[in-house]
């Protein structure tokens, strides 16, 4: 990659977090007005550095507290505020968007069309208004696309195996931090599937045309 490619990289790359961060400012300036999911993750935040850690959110069989967990670490730093969970919530989202942008920036000639195909991440009101800033499973939603980018960077790469192992086990993760993620879990199956067929295609062994 030249300088300059990758001085335009940086700089989408920058414009694309001050965008993530800029359409949200409204709701993180009215963080106080959350709902009741997010509260919960919130409450329990509060409670896992004085020993009231536990495997599942409270009020949830089924969801871990794993965005809790992820929450107190922004408490510890910035103090138990409604702010704080929602930056929680917020930067796990600004990641997923820019795993989106890393997979995109593969498949195009320029950062600024990865850019543009990434906007719809950023505007839509789908995701201004829904997980973006709304704890309990933005974490799982994040990491199932960190799956995605892993089984992505294995195509073409030295060692595609161990990049296709690293996305499979990342998926699992994400499917045991929230259920939710197991919708992502066949798009993963069918890019890996994708992959290694165009693996086999480029280096498998095809049979020699063997002489009379």
């Amino acid at each position: 990659m030249t300088r300059s490619s990758r001085v335009q990289t940086l700089s989408a790359t920058a414009l694309l977090v001050v965008l993530s961060f800029a359409t949200r400012a409204p709701a993180l300036l009215n963080a106080s007005g959350t709902n009741s999911d997010a509260a919960v993750v919130g409450l329990q935040a509060r409670h896992i550095f004085h020993g009231g850690w536990s495997p599942l959110l409270w009020g949830s069989s089924y969801q871990t507290s794993a965005d809790s967990t992820w929450a107190a670490l922004f408490f510890a730093v910035f103090g138990p505020t409604p702010l704080a969970l929602m930056l929680s919530a917020l930067t796990l989202y600004v990641a997923l968007t820019l795993f989106a942008f890393a997979m995109l920036h593969r498949r195009m000639s320029s950062p600024w069309r990865a850019l543009v195909a990434t906007l719809p991440l950023v505007f839509t009101t789908a995701c201004v208004h829904s997980y973006a800033l709304y704890p309990p499973r933005q974490l799982a939603l994040t990491l199932a696309f960190v799956a995605l980018w892993a089984i992505d960077r294995a195509d073409g790469a030295k060692r595609p195996a161990a990049w296709l192992f690293a996305g499979g086990l990342v998926a699992m993760l994400a499917w045991l931090a929230d259920p939710y993620a197991i919708i992502f879990l066949p798009a993963a199956a069918l890019l890996a599937a994708l992959v290694v067929l165009r693996a086999y295609e480029t280096f498998g062994a095809r049979p020699a045309a063997s002489g009379a």
